[in-house]
């Protein structure tokens, strides 16, 4: 990495880093001598001076009562101004009412939804515990007619087989 060039009215010089101190001779000798003053600048006083005038001055004589009255044209100004501000805090009042009207409904309507959502969800818990207990008693028919087929063709077979073998201990003798 190169060293940045020195900015102006400075120089880059070579200095020893290593441990030794060994004395460079390949360059003379340099020395700096300065020297500092007092930083004085003089205040300079300006004198005074009123700027001429230019052109020629006039002046307007205005009677009482000539310009306007006051009281006669600022009132209706005023009854406008009034008039629209009323006007203007009323349809603020208003609109912040049906504001609060609405998130009152807002709040009655989510209400509503979460009572509904919690029937629907007692209802469908029930169902399901119908059909549960539904299919629960039509496995236990099926088994308790699976029970009496069995037993009856036991039966069946046991009268069958005592109805064959009735004769046949006779026959053989």
């Amino acid at each position: 990495m190169k060293t940045p060039e020195p900015p102006t009215g400075k120089q880059n010089i070579d200095i020893q880093t290593d441990q030794f101190v060994t004395e460079l001779t390949d360059k003379a000798p340099m020395y700096e001598i300065a020297c500092q003053t007092a930083f004085f600048i003089p205040d300079v006083k300006t004198p005074w001076a009123m700027p001429q005038l230019r052109g020629v001055s006039k002046k307007t004589l205005i009677e009482d009562n000539e310009l306007f009255l006051f009281e006669d044209e600022v009132e209706p100004l005023l009854s406008v101004l009034c008039g629209k501000t009323l006007e203007h805090a009323r349809m603020e009042v208003l609109e912040e009412e049906e504001l609060s009207e609405m998130k009152r409904k807002q709040s009655q309507l989510d209400n509503l939804n979460k009572l509904e959502a919690a029937d629907i969800k007692r209802l469908e818990e029930e169902e399901a515990f119908r059909l549960k207990t539904h299919e629960a008693k039509k496995n236990l028919q099926r088994q308790k007619k699976a029970t009496q087929k069995l037993a009856h063709e036991k039966l069946v077979s046991r009268t069958i087989s005592k109805h064959f073998l009735q004769g046949l201990k006779q026959n053989a003798y």
